[in-house]
């Protein structure tokens, strides 16, 4: 037997031993030969105890190896002597007490070898189930004793059984916490006061109980974080989507109204601005009435703009209708009304009872009515000069109104000049109010310049 598991050297122990431990159990109690197993080889020494010098040795940060013997044992016919290398290099012996492990010869044997060693002070045990001392208690059932003979009996030198009993060091997972029981094991098997090591490991759990709940907070933080982030970005995209698609709403709808305003009228829409005009006129009327009979609530500005926005709507009716000069006649009505608008807004901010901001009004309605009726003048002279060229094949192209120095740029659909040649202009002497007569594909009226809305 090989005994060279540990030297004396100056009164310390200096630990050779393979296996700090050695866990015998019967195969019934498995579950917890490798619970145990598990738990000590991963526990962690507390830093204070490291390197100490104690009647066990010299203290390890670590417990493993542990040896178990359906962890350690190799394939071999010859069990017992692989066995019995195991616990001479062992520095202890931990028995897994139950009433199996009482009726186990291979246990008895295990722990009976490990004494025989001179061992018999590091024989710790660990009740799991049953009673111990039951055989030798009256009244107690015997069947329910979990202790081995060898474990409960002395060893003589001679390695034999005595009569006499001992008292292992054996705490019971029955009076208390398994954590806890496996504490006292460790405390056994490093030789340290249990207190101290139950507090010291109490304080290390809570440590790596906050480091890691602190990494999961910030695990946690960087995970919601992200989704912030994605939900934002998302939420931006959406509102930058959502607003490209108004915008591009909002342009659609000036286009349309644009194309519908200075574009080619449908022959539908004719009956509709007839009766436009008629409104205006009946408007223009009633104007005109009161300024007659002096009504307060009306001035000579009121019936100018009156004017201006009936003589444009006629100007528009009779280009729709073809009747380009009649168009110019209306158009050089609005510009005459517009005239007036602007020396009577003139007058009424000297006199201080307008605003300056009206005169700036009128003053650009004054300057886009006549621009409007140089437009339409240079237009119809295009018309007629192309109507009247009949033998050129084809005409050189008219420039576009847009194309104009000094213009501003008309809406969508303005600028598509020239029109096509149209019918024979109708005698100058035909009133200002025209009557609705339609012309195949007739060319898009000017853009009449309506600033301000109707009163």
């Amino acid at each position: 037997m090989n005994q060279a598991a540990a030297e004396q050297v100056e009164g310390l122990v200096v630990s050779n031993w393979k296996y700090k431990a050695f866990i015998s159990y019967s195969h019934h109690d498995k579950f917890w030969g490798k619970w145990l197993h598990r738990k000590l080889e991963s526990f962690r020494v507390p830093r204070a105890f490291v390197d100490q010098m104690t009647h066990s040795g010299n203290v390890p940060k670590r417990l493993a190896p542990i040896f178990r013997d359906f962890e350690e044992l190799p394939t071999s016919s010859d069990l017992s002597k692989a066995i019995q290398e195991a616990l001479e290099q062992s520095q202890f012996l931990i028995v897994v007490c139950s009433p199996h492990a009482a009726s186990s010869n291979w246990v008895n044997e295990e722990v009976l070898a490990f004494k025989r060693m001179g061992r018999a002070d590091r024989v710790l045990a660990l009740i799991v189930d049953g009673e111990p001392h039951a055989t030798d208690k009256t009244g107690s059932d015997p069947s329910l004793e979990c202790f081995p003979p060898a474990l409960r009996f002395q060893v003589h030198s001679d390695g034999s059984l005595s009569d006499s009993g001992t008292e292992p060091f054996a705490p019971s997972l029955k009076e208390m916490d398994a954590d806890y029981a496996k504490l006292k094991l460790i405390a056994g098997i490093l030789g340290v006061g249990f207190d101290e090591l139950y507090q010291r490991d109490r304080r290390a759990r809570r440590r790596r109980m906050a480091f890691i709940l602190g990494v999961s907070a910030l695990i946690l933080l960087v995970i919601l974080g992200s989704l912030l982030w994605g939900w934002r970005s998302q939420w931006v995209a959406t509102e930058q989507r959502l607003n490209a698609q108004m915008h591009q709403f909002k342009a659609d709808q000036v286009t349309a109204a644009a194309e519908k305003l200075w574009g080619d009228f449908q022959k539908e829409e004719v009956d509709t601005l007839s009766r436009h005009v008629e409104f205006l006129d009946g408007q223009y009327k009633e104007v005109k009435a009161m300024v007659s009979y002096g009504a307060g609530n009306v001035d000579p500005s009121d019936l100018q703009m009156a004017g201006y926005q009936l003589a444009t709507a006629n100007a528009k009716l009779a280009w729709v209708n073809a009747s380009h000069e009649d168009s110019i006649e209306a158009l050089e009505e609005a510009a005459g009304f517009a005239e007036k608008f602007f020396e009577i807004k003139r007058m009424m901010v000297l006199a201080g009872v307008a605003h300056h901001d009206e005169l700036y009004r009128a003053e650009s309605q004054q300057r886009d009515a006549r621009l409007m009726l140089s437009r339409s003048r240079r237009i119809l002279s295009q018309i007629l000069s192309q109507a009247a060229d009949e033998e050129t094949v084809e005409s050189p192209p008219v420039p576009s109104l847009s194309e104009e120095p000094g213009m501003a740029p008309l809406p969508p659909g303005a600028a598509d000049w020239p029109p096509a040649p149209a019918s024979p202009a109708p005698s100058p002497n035909e009133p200002a109010v025209i009557s609705p007569k339609v012309t195949s594909d007739p060319p898009p009226m000017p853009a009449p310049a309506e600033i301000g809305d109707e009163h």
